[in-house]
């Protein structure tokens, strides 16, 4: 599975994440530096009180769990249907 893309793919899908923060997780990406990227995505999304979809929700766990990262990660973002 192609990290990158995938956290890619999550951020893009995010569209309230701010341009600041999807700035540094693009550049972080840039550099192969997929784990801080995801760490960024999550407390950003959780920091900013950002809900994300069921299916989002669902492909970050997946990239988090994929990249054997600390669940504590995603577990406080929260959820709306959808």
């Amino acid at each position: 599975m192609d990290m990158a893309a995938q956290i890619t793919k999550v951020l893009d899908s995010v569209s309230q994440i701010p341009v600041k923060d999807r700035q540094d997780i693009l550049e972080l990406l840039a550099h192969n530096e997929w784990g801080v990227a995801f760490e960024v995505l999550c407390s950003t999304i959780e920091q900013q009180n950002i809900h994300v979809r069921s299916e989002q929700y669902s492909d970050i766990a997946d990239i988090g769990r994929i990249m054997k990262m600390d669940q504590n990660l995603w577990l406080n973002i929260k959820r709306i249907n959808g």
